[in-house]
């Protein structure tokens, strides 16, 4: 099973209420936590900037896909009074699926040229006749599905094709990069 995704676009970055546009049309209702399952103290910030200057470029998605509208409006109501156990335990438990979306700048020649033995990696991760999308990319979307649930494996799939059609990106497997 997969565990990471990576979308390359020659594009800039998605506000957070684009990206929830986008990701409705598709079928998939979002929300946007800080990492950990925290709740965000800045929402509004999420929704009207670039997803790469928000909290660092690293936010947590938690979405239904197609039709969930009982269990996101349980999440909404708990965000709402402040609860985050039971957010939590919602969320381990696999009642929603959820997703990290890392965001940030991305320039091929300075990333090879930076960490030479990733360029096999990132050049691999899609087919030769996409790799001119991944070269001349401006903005890099990784979807991790940490919790290896289906249900989450399901969403990152599902956000990753979203985002690659929108942004006339590619969808890429991601490895993490040496260290």
């Amino acid at each position: 099973m997969k565990n990471a995704l990576a979308v390359y676009t020659s594009k800039s970055s998605l506000t957070g209420r684009k990206l929830a546009d986008l990701a409705l049309a598709a079928g998939i209702q979002l929300r946007f936590m800080a990492m950990g399952g925290y709740i965000p103290s800045n929402a509004a910030e999420i929704q009207k900037k670039s997803l790469t200057t928000v909290n660092g470029g690293a936010v947590l998605i938690v979405a239904t896909i197609d039709d969930a509208r009982e269990s996101i409006a349980e999440f909404d109501n708990l965000v709402e009074m402040g609860d985050r156990l039971p957010i939590a335990a919602m969320l381990s438990g696999g009642k929603l699926p959820w997703c990290e979306l890392y965001t940030s700048r991305f320039d091929y020649d300075k990333t090879v040229k930076a960490k030479s033995k990733d360029k096999p990696k990132i050049d691999g991760s899609v087919p030769k006749d996409q790799l001119s999308l991944v070269k001349g990319a401006k903005t890099r979307y990784i979807i991790y599905n940490q919790s290896r649930k289906k249900n989450c494996q399901q969403l990152m799939t599902k956000l990753a094709d979203c985002l690659a059609s929108h942004t006339d990106g590619v969808v890429a497997d991601y490895e993490r990069p040496s260290r």
